[in-house]
Protein backbone atom coordinates (compact mmCIF):
# COMPACT_ATOMS: atom_id res chain seq x y z
CA UNK A 1 0.00 0.00 0.00
CA UNK A 2 1.56 3.46 -0.68
CA UNK A 3 0.34 6.48 1.13
CA UNK A 4 -1.60 9.03 -0.59
CA UNK A 5 0.84 11.69 -1.17
CA UNK A 6 2.77 13.01 -4.27
CA UNK A 7 6.22 12.49 -3.01
CA UNK A 8 5.18 8.41 -2.24
CA UNK A 9 3.43 7.91 -5.33
CA UNK A 10 5.96 9.23 -7.61
CA UNK A 11 8.45 7.01 -5.61
CA UNK A 12 6.56 3.88 -6.03
CA UNK A 13 5.84 4.78 -9.66
CA UNK A 14 9.76 5.25 -10.48
CA UNK A 15 10.53 2.40 -8.58
CA UNK A 16 8.37 0.37 -9.92
CA UNK A 17 8.96 1.57 -13.44
CA UNK A 18 12.62 0.20 -13.11
CA UNK A 19 11.77 -2.89 -12.71
CA UNK A 20 10.14 -3.59 -16.17
CA UNK A 21 11.16 -3.05 -19.95
CA UNK A 22 10.51 0.02 -21.51
CA UNK A 23 7.35 -1.73 -23.19
CA UNK A 24 6.48 -3.26 -19.82
CA UNK A 25 3.22 -1.87 -17.90
CA UNK A 26 2.92 -0.57 -14.35
CA UNK A 27 -0.80 -1.15 -13.09
CA UNK A 28 -2.38 0.92 -10.22
CA UNK A 29 -5.23 0.00 -8.29
CA UNK A 30 -6.86 1.45 -5.65
CA UNK A 31 -6.79 4.69 -4.69
CA UNK A 32 -7.82 6.07 -7.86
CA UNK A 33 -10.57 7.79 -7.59
CA UNK A 34 -12.96 9.59 -8.44
CA UNK A 35 -12.78 11.46 -5.10
CA UNK A 36 -12.26 15.12 -4.70
CA UNK A 37 -9.37 14.89 -3.47
CA UNK A 38 -7.32 12.34 -5.11
CA UNK A 39 -3.74 13.13 -6.45
CA UNK A 40 -2.78 9.89 -8.36
CA UNK A 41 -2.87 10.46 -11.67
CA UNK A 42 -1.13 14.51 -11.18
CA UNK A 43 1.17 12.62 -9.17
CA UNK A 44 2.02 10.08 -11.77
CA UNK A 45 2.04 13.31 -14.50
CA UNK A 46 4.29 14.82 -12.68
CA UNK A 47 6.71 11.74 -11.75
CA UNK A 48 6.78 11.27 -15.48
CA UNK A 49 6.84 14.72 -16.81
CA UNK A 50 3.52 14.81 -18.53
CA UNK A 51 0.65 16.98 -18.41
CA UNK A 52 -2.52 16.51 -17.23
CA UNK A 53 -5.77 16.28 -19.98
CA UNK A 54 -9.23 15.66 -20.82
CA UNK A 55 -9.31 11.82 -21.74
CA UNK A 56 -12.59 12.61 -24.39
CA UNK A 57 -13.63 9.25 -24.74
CA UNK A 58 -14.02 8.45 -21.23
CA UNK A 59 -15.96 11.84 -20.99
CA UNK A 60 -18.58 10.94 -23.52
CA UNK A 61 -18.74 7.32 -21.71
CA UNK A 62 -19.65 8.94 -18.42
CA UNK A 63 -21.88 12.03 -19.83
CA UNK A 64 -24.07 8.50 -21.48
CA UNK A 65 -23.56 6.78 -18.25
CA UNK A 66 -25.24 9.89 -16.05
CA UNK A 67 -28.29 10.38 -17.57
CA UNK A 68 -28.89 7.25 -16.10
CA UNK A 69 -27.91 8.31 -12.73
CA UNK A 70 -27.41 11.93 -12.38
CA UNK A 71 -24.73 12.26 -9.66
CA UNK A 72 -24.55 14.98 -6.64
CA UNK A 73 -22.98 17.94 -6.80
CA UNK A 74 -19.68 16.81 -5.35
CA UNK A 75 -20.15 13.16 -7.38
CA UNK A 76 -19.85 15.61 -9.92
CA UNK A 77 -17.14 17.08 -9.23
CA UNK A 78 -14.94 14.03 -8.25
CA UNK A 79 -15.82 12.43 -11.60
CA UNK A 80 -15.02 15.24 -14.01
CA UNK A 81 -11.08 14.51 -11.89
CA UNK A 82 -11.55 11.43 -12.87
CA UNK A 83 -11.32 12.34 -16.43
CA UNK A 84 -7.89 14.14 -16.31
CA UNK A 85 -5.56 11.95 -17.28
CA UNK A 86 -1.67 12.13 -17.97
CA UNK A 87 -1.09 12.85 -21.54
CA UNK A 88 -0.14 9.68 -23.51
CA UNK A 89 -1.63 7.49 -21.34
CA UNK A 90 -4.29 4.54 -22.50
CA UNK A 91 -6.84 3.60 -21.03
CA UNK A 92 -8.32 -0.44 -21.69
CA UNK A 93 -11.77 0.08 -21.79
CA UNK A 94 -13.87 -3.08 -20.66
CA UNK A 95 -17.44 -4.10 -21.65
CA UNK A 96 -18.45 -2.80 -17.90
CA UNK A 97 -16.07 0.24 -17.79
CA UNK A 98 -12.25 1.80 -18.11
CA UNK A 99 -8.95 0.44 -16.59
CA UNK A 100 -6.90 3.49 -16.35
Amino acid sequence: MIPDSFEDIADSLLRLRSKVSDDGFVFTSGGIGPTHDDITYEAIAKALGLRIELHAETHERMKAGIELRPPTSERSHALTLSLALPASFARCTTKSGVLS
